[in-house]
């Protein structure tokens, strides 16, 4: 195991769906907070009506001013935030499309995927069983990398 050094400048955050110019306007102790960092505005998937919608990101400099004590930006926009629960090592993972489980190596100070192939056997096998279902198969195909890669 090993402990690199973040380069990408990955920032906690939350989301609302106020408009940066309402949070300007109505919200200044959001831009005084000190933990506040900048706002964005982000394009996200909503289920629950099948399509993107446009939110505001509310980047800060350390978790703990995203929630977790009193007066954090989340209790500043009570009732009006998202993804502000979340452990910020699970957010930081999620962003970063890191699998937890596979391997990994660092190059040139980024950090990078050990590709896997699984034993020619497996495929076979997945292959022979599930030969009705092809869209079955890719997707084992991918899976099996996390439960056949060795334990670091």
């Amino acid at each position: 195991m090993k402990i690199a050094k973040d380069t990408t400048d990955h920032k906690p955050y939350l989301i609302t769906d106020m408009h940066p110019a309402e949070i300007i306007e109505k919200y200044q102790e959001i831009l005084k907070h000190k933990g506040f960092d900048h706002l964005e505005i982000v394009e996200k998937y909503d289920p629950l009506t099948d399509r993107n919608v446009l939110v505001t990101k509310v980047v800060a400099r350390d978790p703990l001013s995203v929630g977790g004590v009193r007066n954090s930006l989340r209790d500043l926009l009570k009732g009006h935030c998202w993804e502000a629960r979340i452990k910020y090592h699970h957010c930081y993972t999620y962003d970063r499309g890191l699998i937890p489980g596979m391997l990994y190596k660092i190059k040139n100070g980024n950090i990078e995927l050990v590709e896997y192939t699984p034993d020619e056997q497996v495929i076979e096998k997945i292959t022979e069983v599930y030969k009705d279902e092809p869209e079955l198969i890719d997707e084992l195909m991918e899976w099996i990398k996390l439960f056949q890669t060795p334990v670091p």
